[in-house]
């Protein structure tokens, strides 16, 4: 079955040019929102996969949505588009469980690819990418100590999700089986309330854990 994707405030030209992208990747394009309560209103109707939203959109902007979609709809994969990075609405959007963002830069593959992750409920965030969201995070909100109870070695690992370590390489690094790191990530992500490792990676130094 193709995967079904939703976009949300693009204009005529972009609409069009995800349109084709669409047909050259066997990909299904729901309808395009123009606003956020037909966003709503549309999966609702219809649930899809994925939700692209434009980074610019009009109104409440990009973030009121996000926050809208999770309080509906369980467990939908969300990602933005925008002609370049905003660090501060990223980060933010980020820590509300975004899977990553699709440049405008962006090849056409690379697109596809992250489009396709996020039907999965995986994040596309690339190692740079939660670099900088985590520096950003840093910036915009003034952390404290959080009483979560986390292990030596969770902290270990949690440090290595900030710097955007694989599961391969911290597992490498710290000398230790793929599948407990799986294991120790899913119950980092249980402790601190999140459901992705960029969400744990921003929380990370918004909390001063990293």
């Amino acid at each position: 079955m193709p995967t079904s994707v939703l976009l949300v405030g693009c204009c005529e030209v972009d609409w069009l040019g995800f349109r084709e992208l669409a047909d050259r990747a066997g990909l299904t394009l729901e309808f395009n929102a123009p606003d956020q309560r037909s966003a709503l209103q549309q999966l609702q109707r219809s649930p899809c996969d994925v939700v692209l939203i434009d980074a610019h959109m009009p109104g409440d902007g990009p973030l009121s949505l996000i926050e809208a979609i999770k309080r509906t709809v369980e467990k939908q994969s969300l990602m933005l588009f925008a002609l370049q990075e905003n660090p501060a609405i990223l980060a933010s959007a980020a820590s509300m469980g975004l899977l990553g963002i699709v440049l405008y830069s962006d090849p056409f593959p690379k697109i596809v690819q992250k489009i396709l992750q996020a039907a999965e409920g995986q994040s596309s965030w690339s190692r740079d990418e939660l670099r900088r969201l985590a520096l950003s995070a840093s910036n915009i909100v003034p952390g404290e100590k959080y009483p979560i109870p986390l292990t030596h070695r969770e902290k270990e690992i949690l440090k290595h999700l900030v710097d955007g370590g694989t599961n391969k390489e911290i597992a490498v690094f710290l000398g230790i089986s793929y599948e407990t790191v799986k294991e120790h990530i899913q119950n980092i992500l249980s402790k601190v309330g999140v459901n992705h490792r960029s969400q744990a990676a921003v929380w990370a130094v918004q909390h001063q854990f990293a």
